[in-house]
């Protein structure tokens, strides 16, 4: 159980977590206290709470607000993952001023949809960063993870990913199932060893491999100043681990 708090927490990037498989929930990256004065952020809708991410800016007005300063919140782009998730990557419609704490906004909520707002907040930095993230090796699958439980299903590739770059990265994946030919994009992060998780947990996922056979995935670099390498990698193909056959005991 203590593997699947750890990946939940990964793929979620919350700044808290709810109850096991709760019907809403709302988390921002990055989740630590500070921002660029360039930065991007961005804010997942988990369960049914997706109908927030889906309606941002239209019947939720999205912002940053200090003191009297506020800032409104572009959508750059939005997201809907295989499994009960959804995101949108947001960026400031002016540079936010440095020394200054910003705290997120969202109008027209509902009163439980408010308490899932509970302090995200960030001091902005005086420092930009303007340098694109570049790949020191290529990425490449690492391991594999396949555990069933009464509640869900929990599954995932994992890849090893070297990045250099001085902010946060987000990693823009694309995967293709080849049986069907759809594709999935969603941004996900990596983990303190720098392992990116591809899959699901048995509560949520962006990629739903328990559905899918055979796969591929390219991925291209962002990060939460807005620098990209403007580039996807070369395509990986592997098959689902779900489809392993399970030795009995």
């Amino acid at each position: 159980m203590y593997r699947i708090g750890l990946v939940v927490l990964f793929i979620l990037f919350s700044s808290s977590l709810y109850a096991d498989c709760d019907d809403s929930g709302l988390w921002v990256y990055p989740a630590n206290k500070k921002l660029a004065p360039n930065s991007y952020i961005l804010l997942t809708g988990f369960s049914s709470s997706q109908k927030i991410i889906e309606s941002l800016n239209s019947k939720y007005p999205v912002y940053l607000e200090a003191d009297d300063h506020r800032v409104n919140l572009n959508i750059v782009e939005k997201n809907k993952g295989m499994f009960e998730l959804t995101q949108a990557l947001l960026h400031p419609t002016r540079e936010l001023v440095a020394g200054k704490t910003y705290y997120l906004k969202i109008d027209s909520l509902d009163a439980w949809s408010q308490t899932l707002l509970t302090d995200f907040s960030w001091i902005v930095s005086d420092k930009k960063d303007v340098i694109q993230p570049q790949w020191e090796n290529e990425p490449r699958i690492s391991s594999e993870i396949v555990e069933l439980y009464g509640c869900g299903s929990e599954v995932y590739v994992i890849f090893d990913l070297d990045i250099i770059d001085e902010s946060k990265v987000l990693v823009n994946t694309e995967l293709i199932d080849l049986e069907t030919n759809e594709s999935t994009k969603y941004f996900l992060t990596l983990n303190k060893e720098s392992k990116l998780y591809i899959g699901q947990s048995m509560c949520a996922g962006a990629f739903l491999l328990e559905k899918i056979s055979q796969c591929k995935v390219r991925f291209e670099l962002w990060d939460l100043s807005g620098n990209k390498t403007e580039m996807w990698t070369s395509w990986i193909a592997f098959d689902s681990p779900y489809d392993l056959p399970l030795i009995n005991e």
